[in-house]
């Protein structure tokens, strides 16, 4: 009977160390975005005061999604094919550890996402797993303003990160071609380096868009917009793309286009805007 109860309280105590030794996260992200913008997430984990041991948070993102360390409190960081690797060889010894790091998605990106992550930790020579619950993101299309009780929609083009950037930029100039009645649009892109480059331009009121020559982007067109995609933008230094419009009604003076490129740095999406002749 001494020994059962004995061996009762070690398991009892024991029970108590794993619980006292065990770590938990949480995170905390917007409820919605709007494509093409960058938001914060931050990560809280909650861990016994003292304990600085081997921890490894992961988190696996959509494609098209992409991450940058901001305040990441001495892990590694780490993002390859979508997954985020935070790694800590020793943890800082607070009770709660709090690291931030930016989230963007690209242009055309819409609809809800679901974030949730996994976190691994060593006490003593044993391993912890603590699994996240599932958090949603809803991307929008369209930022929603209330104003006066009334929801009214937010155009997000013409947010740009810097009026230009070393090694690229994006020209556009318009011809009218009075045969056929359009104007010819042609933009080129200068750059350095390949990878995955994004045009989005705004089609004036009372234009008809007509694809001519989208140099192996993909095309996507909404109602006043159009959408050229690379996912591996051509190897040569310059890409001209070229497309109509075409007055909905006779001949009509074209106002000055507005659009944006969005291009990948160090798993950043940077905005510049097209600078129209």
């Amino acid at each position: 009977m001494r020994f059962i109860s004995i061996t009762l309280i070690l398991l009892i105590y024991s029970q108590t160390i794993n619980s006292q030794n065990s770590f938990s996260a949480k995170l905390n992200i917007p409820n919605e975005t709007v494509q093409g913008e960058t938001i914060l997430f931050e990560l809280d984990i909650f861990k016994p005061k003292d304990v600085r041991s081997y921890t490894v948070f992961t988190q696996q993102f959509p494609k098209s999604f992409y991450v940058k360390a901001k305040d990441i409190n001495g892990a590694e960081f780490s993002y390859e094919n979508n997954l985020l690797t935070l790694t800590w060889l020793r943890i800082s010894g607070d009770s709660k550890v709090s690291v931030v790091y930016e989230v963007s998605s690209l242009y055309g990106v819409t609809g809800k996402f679901n974030f949730s992550g996994n976190l691994t930790y060593l006490i003593g020579h044993k391993l912890g797993k603590f699994d996240l619950k599932n958090y949603e993101l809803t991307v929008l299309k369209e930022k929603r303003l209330v104003t006066n009780n009334v929801i009214t929609n937010y155009d997000p083009i013409i947010k740009v990160t810097g009026n230009s950037y070393k090694d690229v930029s994006c020209t556009g100039k318009q011809t009218f071609n009075k045969k056929k009645n359009v104007y010819e649009i042609e933009l080129k892109i200068k750059k350095k380096d390949a990878g995955s480059y994004n045009i989005v331009e705004k089609i004036p009121s009372g234009f008809n868009f007509t694809e001519h020559n989208s140099a192996g982007a993909k095309v996507f067109k909404s109602k006043d917009k159009i959408q050229f995609y690379w996912e591996s933008i051509p190897d040569s230094k310059e890409v001209i793309i070229k497309y109509w419009l075409k007055p909905a009604d006779g001949e009509t003076s074209l106002p000055k286009l507005q659009g944006k490129l969005s291009f990948i740095i160090d798993n950043q999406i940077v905005n510049i805007p097209i600078i129209h002749e």
